[in-house]
């Protein structure tokens, strides 16, 4: 999936975890978690120096491709659990950046499902290889990608709409 489409996907999800909790903060507090969720949902791409946050952190991005190549560990259910636990323990002993780390953490799981929903998959359960994909799937940068980008962003900016 494509940077722009993890980022709107990053959004909705955080969107619809706070709408469903009810949590009522205000404006600037709600749009610093949207930035968090977004980062988290480009964060698994670091993996590779193609990617949109991989250009802007090249050493980074070199060393984890190298390491763990494209859509590796980064890219499983290991990570996500990895990433949350430490949005946890980073929480408890900062409450205030709890909000912010668990942001994150739905940002790097919507990364995930994204991928999931494209025909390359991932491997959710690393370090088995094999890679899981959605029964319904869409090749990266192709029609089915942006139908579902023109869905999420209708759906991204009603909730924003409706919000603000």
């Amino acid at each position: 999936m494509m940077g722009i489409n993890h980022t709107i996907t990053g959004a909705i999800v955080y969107l619809g975890a706070d709408l469903s909790l009810g949590s009522g903060g205000t404006a600037p507090h709600l749009l610093n978690c949207l930035g968090a969720a977004a980062l988290g949902s480009l964060a698994p791409d670091l993996d590779t120096p193609k990617s949109s946050l991989g250009r802007r952190f090249l050493p980074v991005s070199w060393t984890l491709s190298a390491l763990i190549g494209h859509r590796g560990f980064s890219h499983s259910l290991l990570a996500c659990l990895a990433v949350a636990a430490t949005a946890f323990l980073l929480g408890t002993s900062y409450p205030p950046w709890l909000v912010y780390g668990l942001a994150f953490a739905l940002g790097y799981a919507s990364h995930i499902l994204g991928d999931w929903l494209t025909t390359e998959g991932v491997p959710l359960f690393w370090p088995n290889r094999r890679r899981y994909r959605s029964p319904l799937n869409f090749r990266t940068g192709g029609l089915g990608e942006y139908i579902f980008a023109l869905a999420a962003g209708g759906l991204l900016g009603f909730w924003l709409y409706r919000l603000f």
